[in-house]
């Protein structure tokens, strides 16, 4: 419309460096503009939305989750506010499998990410999935930035993060004197050290105490267990998850489903243990969290999955 031309126009005058970087990514991103590949701008967040992205169920649920400005979830977005230099792009993919979501970086253009959201299991599943694959992979995002701008990472031609000691502080650093960002950065170097950084290294950051800080796990608990919309779920589903989980049968929803994609982890098996939850492994090192798969089924079968 006119007033999108001229918010833009406005926008981009007085927003000139950002513009440039923007309006430059989308023409090396975009190619051959053919309506498939036309995309919605963010531009306040340097957000963009693909078409596979616009009017979906996903981005009704996304717009909900932003809704609120004070909210983790918005407040993590502001990692990619206009004022910076990191994009991140939202598409709905029809080749994942397993995976609920996942985030690829650009080997070649730093700072842009791209979250790609299985569109069978979440775009075509239930409001609940939709919230915890959209803040699980909003972390991710977040961490890759943070990592990737402190040289900490690169990645290869398939957009997987390769981890590069490179650019770790030196020992015997006073971490009373860091920002929050650098504690994050020297974890992530102390867990390099002690051998502990192996596949699963983006996840178990999720469930690691950075030094005081709460751990992003208990993040998506809570954002779960306070943002998301319960009521939408019919009387009868509400009435089965409290037969099935109690009371507080919120909390324990939000508390089991904030596990999703970490079953792998180390700090998962040992809070399994510790709240009498029982976790499977088998000889080649897979695990399974039954209590997450009867949830997931639950949901799959019962659960809201329209956005309105």
């Amino acid at each position: 419309t006119n007033e999108d031309t001229a918010y833009i126009h406005n926008w981009a005058l007085n927003n000139y460096d950002e513009a440039v970087d923007l309006a430059s990514y989308l023409v090396n991103k975009y190619t051959n503009p053919t309506s498939s590949n036309c995309v919605e701008i963010d531009f306040e967040e340097r957000l963009i939305y693909d078409s596979s992205f616009t009017d979906s169920q996903t981005e009704c649920i996304h717009l909900q989750m932003k809704g609120n400005p004070f909210n983790i979830y918005s407040k993590m977005l502001e990692t990619f506010d206009g004022e910076l230099n990191s994009n991140l792009t939202f598409k709905i993919d029809n080749t994942l499998t397993v995976e609920w979501g996942i985030i690829k970086g650009n080997p070649s253009d730093s700072g842009n990410y791209t979250m790609l959201i299985n569109e069978n299991l979440i775009e075509n599943g239930y409001n609940l999935a939709r919230y915890v694959t959209l803040c699980h992979e909003l972390i991710h995002a977040i961490m890759y930035d943070e990592l990737e701008n402190k040289g900490l990472i690169v990645f290869d031609d398939g957009g997987n993060p390769i981890f590069d000691t490179n650019s770790c502080p030196e020992d015997n650093i006073n971490l009373n004197s860091l920002t929050v960002e650098n504690r994050f950065l020297v974890l992530v170097c102390g867990m390099n050290n002690t051998g502990v950084l192996d596949a699963e290294w983006t996840h178990e950051l999720f469930s690691s105490d950075v030094f005081s800080i709460e751990d992003y796990r208990l993040f998506l608990e809570n954002f779960l267990f306070n943002e998301f919309n319960w009521n939408s779920e019919s009387l009868f589903f509400r009435n089965l998850l409290m037969d099935n989980y109690g009371a507080d049968w919120e909390r324990n929803v939000s508390k089991i489903m904030s596990w999703r994609g970490l079953v792998l982890t180390q700090e998962f098996l040992t809070w399994a243990d510790d709240n009498n939850f029982s976790a499977v492994v088998d000889n080649q090192g897979q695990v399974t969290f039954p209590a997450l798969n009867e949830l997931q089924q639950l949901f799959s079968q019962f659960g809201n999955a329209t956005c309105n």
